[in-house]
């Protein structure tokens, strides 16, 4: 998964103007360039993802959710020590903020573990669509917890993005099923993380954070294995391989993205993940949205792509919130 919030290691923002009159116009190519190829890095991670969910809704059916995050736990520790090697050795494990971390990277790990079970159950566009609307969440979230306020735009855009998700959900007369709900708690716990992301990129670096959500992965994956552990075929060793390299390829172009085009162009992107997995869900499963769940996707996107360009245009958050502040053991 993504979020519209930076990546884990990837700097909380970069942005590159491109109002640049005053340098030379090579400069001026070379600035463009590195932005078109910044979206080009997004939109490949983007159809990464994408294709990570698709082949964990393959893998559920016969492997526990655990394993297959092992393995793409084991990968990502694999680029952790690589990037922690350029960046300090292990100084990089060094946090101002070890609740914030902590609590950050549980939320990050369980909801990505519960969403592998809603994935195995529903079809992939609709559990992708809610999962995938955290940063709709998020935008509540921020309220108590960072202290900023919500105008009525955004407001507006919140309710309407809430309003898909009901669309795409379809509660009957007896509510939402199971794993409709493990994707909507799913959701939720995606977008706290996001949030505690936020806070801990006021005093940690980003290689901090990417290297506590591996070791939250491999707590919370690891020592159960003793039971569910099931050896792989040959052709189940593919998928489960190219899972754990795509998170880790995901990863790295999430972060070459942020880090050459603006987080306000680069954000936007991650709702072609939803897009990509109405492709897979029937090319692979043979399943699409009925007539309700695309106008919910469509709610969903637009609501999205609203609120991340009126927060582009936003000051920077000053993380003063109150839970913020008790977390940080400070006063508001």
């Amino acid at each position: 998964m993504s979020a519209v919030t930076p990546p884990d290691f990837a700097p909380a923002e970069c942005p590159i103007q491109l109002e640049t009159a005053k340098l030379p116009q090579a400069g001026v190519n070379a600035t463009q360039s590195a932005v078109v190829i910044g979206l080009l890095c997004g939109a490949a991670a983007m159809l990464c993802y994408a294709m990570l969910e698709t082949v964990s809704k393959l893998l559920a059916d016969d492997y526990h959710p655990t394993q297959i995050l092992l393995l793409r736990c084991l990968a990502g520790l694999g680029l952790g020590v690589v990037l922690a090697r350029s960046r300090g050795g292990w100084q990089v494990l060094r946090t101002g903020q070890p609740l914030v971390q902590a609590s950050r990277a549980m939320a990050g790990s369980i909801s990505m573990l519960i969403a592998i079970f809603a994935y195995s159950a529903m079809p992939l566009a609709d559990a992708v669509a809610i999962v995938y609307s955290a940063p709709i969440a998020v935008t509540i979230l921020v309220v108590p917890m960072l202290g900023e306020k919500i105008g009525w735009h955004r407001g507006f855009a919140v309710i309407l993005g809430f309003v898909g998700v009901a669309l795409v959900a379809q509660p009957g007369a007896q509510g939402v099923s199971v794993y409709t709900g493990i994707a909507l708690v799913s959701m939720l716990l995606y977008a706290l993380s996001n949030v505690l992301t936020r806070m801990a990129g006021s005093t940690d670096r980003g290689i901090t954070t990417f290297w506590y959500t591996q070791i939250a992965f491999l707590i919370l994956t690891g020592p159960i294995q003793f039971w569910v552990w099931k050896t792989p075929d040959w052709q189940a060793w593919l998928l489960l391989g190219g899972f754990a390299i795509g998170g880790a390829l995901a990863q790295y172009l999430i972060t070459q993205a942020y880090s050459l085009a603006p987080a306000s162009l680069v954000a936007p992107m991650d709702y072609t993940t939803i897009i990509w997995a109405s492709l897979f869900g029937l090319l692979v499963f043979g399943t699409m949205p009925n007539a309700l769940g695309w106008w919910g996707i469509a709610l969903i996107c637009a609501s999205g792509l609203y609120i991340a360009l009126r927060e582009a245009k936003l000051p920077p958050i000053r993380n003063r919130g109150r839970v913020h502040a008790w977390v940080r053991r400070r006063p508001v």
